[in-house]
């Protein structure tokens, strides 16, 4: 499920106003639903529960510490990634 939604021709991003964030941090900036994140992770790791799927996710395309933390712990019930899950290109 997205956690961003209009209302009132205003954009929200789980409860919060985009623009009071845009106001509070400046533009431009990017804008990150970790429910959305989290649950885009869930859907896909039940979807291919049977055959206990490497699920990867690339750095590269969004290296927010944060969100990458909160993934981590969710895919393997810990923050940090073993290093040999690692794949360097």
């Amino acid at each position: 499920m997205h956690r961003f939604e209009y209302r009132q021709n205003c954009l929200y991003c789980e409860e919060v106003p985009v623009e009071a964030i845009a106001q509070s941090l400046g533009t431009p900036l990017y804008v990150y639903s970790l429910g959305t994140a989290l649950d885009h992770f869930k859907r896909l790791r039940d979807a291919f529960q049977e055959v206990h799927p490497l699920i990867c996710y690339s750095v590269k395309a969004n290296a927010n510490a944060d969100l990458l933390r909160h993934l981590a712990k969710e895919s393997v019930g810990r923050t940090w990634f073993p290093q040999e899950r690692f794949i360097w290109r």
